[in-house]
């Protein structure tokens, strides 16, 4: 049997994506994703050693809304999506602080 793992949602609505279960990454063993998906941490938790995550496709699209976002890489993305469309979660809400 085949189930959801993911929805892909754009403006409101959601289509639910069937496929395999999605492959973890981060944690202990340092697991990472392919080039086309970013690791989506459970809340802001990407900076914590031993955090794990799950990997997603990235967006192929994102609107222009500006939503500054701290990328787990400390840049500062202009919205979520653009963070996931690199590659990156996000890792706080806002731009990342300047030493």
């Amino acid at each position: 049997m085949v189930r959801p793992v993911h929805a892909e949602c754009v403006k409101g609505s959601c289509l639910l994506v069937a496929g395999e279960d999605p492959l973890g990454c981060g944690g202990w063993s340092g697991d990472t994703c392919s080039d086309t998906e970013f690791c989506d941490f459970a809340g802001d938790f990407c900076d914590w050693a031993d955090a794990s995550g799950i990997c997603h496709p990235r967006p192929q699209a994102c609107d222009a809304n500006v939503d500054p976002v701290c990328g787990c890489d400390g840049e500062t993305y202009s919205n979520l999506c653009e963070a996931q469309a690199a590659g990156v979660d996000a890792a706080a809400a806002g731009p990342c602080e300047e030493d």
